[in-house]
């Protein structure tokens, strides 16, 4: 049930991105021999875009309604790992999944965004016409061209503003205890904000691996890879200065997914006890 689930924010997302595209991307002007025919190519294209809004919700409504109805007879017990804390919700209850559902797509939708503001941070210095650069800047708006330091400080921002926003209703849903005073909620908000940090871990992970494989096997020119090896060198330059080359062999990659590993392991278990202790 957690692999479906997963599968099934993915697809959401994927709907969302698709809904993104087509709202951004232009229609090109065609001669227009009529007032129909000038408006009929934007009826359709809004018309496929809110269908793409009706499968999305549809999605999150639906998987909702089954997981009631078939995860208590399973003994399946959601939960959305925070980094810091890790929220159960009870399975017998539509109202409680409803939640579930609607979190899990909101984990991976801010997720996919810091993912996002990550990389535009790597890449600031690309060309404007840069193809990549593009799309993040599709899906980032405004936020891509603020400077590289608040695109770095955002994650946490935004993790500990919406933890703040949100916790006052896991308490009233008694998924998490309440707390003394106002102090706690806000110690618990910065906790949560610097967990933010830890879904980096997977990008890098990936794009490490990535550039890893690109480096030994030929797949070809396309700008994907050529965008890799560039932003897999720009983020394995702290490790430039050891000496982690063999010959021909570069073993950056692999110490750099090791790091990246060892780090996120025990930065989610302080902050666990640091969310524990507030």
């Amino acid at each position: 049930m957690g692999l479906l689930n997963f599968i099934l924010d993915i697809v959401c997302m994927l709907v969302w991105v698709n809904w993104l595209a087509a709202k951004k991307v232009a229609t090109p002007m065609q001669p227009a021999v009529s007032l129909l025919h000038t408006l009929q190519p934007t009826e359709e294209k809004n018309t496929k875009r809110h269908w793409m809004l009706v499968l999305l919700s549809g999605i999150i409504v639906g998987r909702a309604f089954f997981y009631a109805n078939v995860g208590a007879s399973l003994q399946w017990v959601p939960s959305i790992n925070l980094g810091a804390i890790t929220l159960s919700f009870r399975s017998d209850f539509a109202g409680r999944m409803f939640v579930f559902s609607c979190l899990s797509f909101v984990i991976i939708f801010v997720s996919f965004h810091f993912w996002m503001l990550l990389l535009s941070s790597v890449s600031h210095k690309a060309s404007v016409s840069d193809p990549f650069r593009q799309r993040l800047r599709r899906f980032l708006g405004v936020f891509d061209k603020l400077p590289v330091w608040i695109k770095l400080l955002l994650p946490f921002l935004c993790g500990a503003l919406l933890w703040f926003l949100a916790s006052w209703y896991f308490v009233y849903l008694e998924i998490i205890p309440p707390r003394r005073d106002l102090m706690e909620v806000l110690g618990q908000s910065a906790v949560i904000g610097l967990s933010s940090y830890l879904v980096w871990q997977y990008l890098l992970i990936i794009v490490f691996l990535l550039h890893l494989i690109n480096s030994y096997v030929y797949l070809g020119n396309a700008p994907f890879w050529k965008y890799v090896d560039t932003t897999g060198i720009k983020l394995l330059r702290p490790l430039k200065w050891l000496p982690l080359s063999l010959g021909k062999i570069d073993f950056s990659p692999l110490v750099g997914i090791g790091i990246v590993i060892v780090i996120s392991y025990f930065a989610e278990d302080w902050l666990s006890q640091m969310f524990q202790a507030v």
